[in-house]
């Protein structure tokens, strides 16, 4: 079934399309250059973590292993100056007293000597160790320390990495890597270790500034953003203006010819695409204008030729039905034209 009205189009102003475009694109190349700069600032981030970390497990192995070397070569020297001049009990009692003093890392850091056996003979934090046997000492993990420390030191030094109770702190176990030797003349090794959790406290607080820093990068973009929208606002007002008045003025103008004002102009002077379309517009109704005025005249002219012809003249339509009869007509029948048609 036919509708005898259309319904009715859902207006959209052209002026308000492309302000919400313009906005649109700045928005949309916002997200994108601010989320592709946080994301590689980020990665960066991880990966100088990543690389802080490295770089200070490289510098606490390389303490760990150049304090151990220390240790060795005085204890070494001490004894070879004291051979024949003190007996062997009283140069490994001197070796004993350098690795209770000496400390390798503050007042966490301390040296061990042990036997080959497992037999702890001298203890840089805990004295009450000495004399104990720890071959079988397994941390949290299952990782036999003393053993793997001994197969580290008999293979000419090397570290092992494992959790150990740290000076200080009764409860709880710390990861910790040491590094171990032989002692050169003696039947025992040494070692000494840092605790990782200072370096992750050291890591963990970079962190937190990366991420400090992050988040005020973030509020910059926020802030970036935001003021790249108002003037996108502002962009967007200008250029619709700038655009749709013209276009307003060409609504305008066909509105005047539809309503039968062929003399309508549309004041568009601007040099591009929408300069020339005023242009044709304003051709147009002059052309329609025109031929309107031809057509009036010839339907004028073709009238008075209609009335003025001395014949008697009807004008049937479809059905014979006379719709028009001129002056000679209405003679020759004895009718006016109102009876006729």
């Amino acid at each position: 079934m036919s509708s005898d009205h259309a319904t009715p189009r859902r207006r959209s102003s052209l002026r308000r399309r492309i302000q919400i475009m313009v906005v649109g694109l700045v928005v949309a190349s916002s997200l994108v250059i601010s989320t592709v700069a946080i994301r590689s600032m980020i990665g960066t981030n991880a990966q100088l973590t990543s690389e802080l970390k490295s770089a200070m497990e490289g510098r606490y192995r390389a303490d760990v292993r150049h304090q151990v070397e220390a240790i060795t070569t005085l204890i070494a020297a001490q004894a070879r100056r004291d051979q024949g001049q003190r007996t062997p009990q009283e140069i490994l009692n001197a070796a004993k007293d350098v690795v209770r003093y000496a400390h390798s890392d503050g007042q966490t850091g301390y040296f061990f000597l042990y036997d080959l056996e497992g037999n702890v003979v001298a203890h840089g934090s805990d004295q009450t160790l000495e004399g104990k046997n720890l071959w079988e000492r397994r941390d949290r993990n299952g990782v036999p320390v003393i053993q793997a420390l001994q197969k580290a030191a008999l293979a000419g030094g090397d570290f092992v990495e494992y959790t150990w109770p740290k000076p200080g702190v009764p409860d709880g176990r710390f990861r910790k890597i040491s590094y171990a030797k032989k002692l050169s003349g003696f039947d025992l090794w040494l070692g000494t270790g840092v605790y990782l959790d200072d370096m992750e406290a050291v890591i963990a607080a970079e962190q937190e500034r990366e991420r400090a820093s992050i988040r005020a990068i973030i509020w910059q973009f926020v802030l970036l953003a935001g003021a790249l929208i108002v003037a996108a606002l502002l962009l967007g007002v200008l250029a619709a203006t700038y655009l749709s008045r013209p276009i307003t003025g060409l609504v305008a103008a066909a509105k005047k010819v539809s309503a039968g004002d062929y003399a309508a102009d549309v004041s568009v002077t601007t040099n591009d695409e929408l300069g020339d379309l005023a242009s044709a517009f304003t051709q147009m109704a002059a052309n329609i204008a025109r031929t309107i005025r031809d057509l009036v005249r010839s339907e004028r002219y073709a009238a008075r030729l209609f009335e003025s012809v001395a014949d008697g003249l009807i004008v049937t339509d479809a059905d014979n039905l006379i719709v028009r009869a001129n002056p000679a007509a209405e003679r020759i029948f004895g009718y006016d034209q109102g009876e006729l048609v």
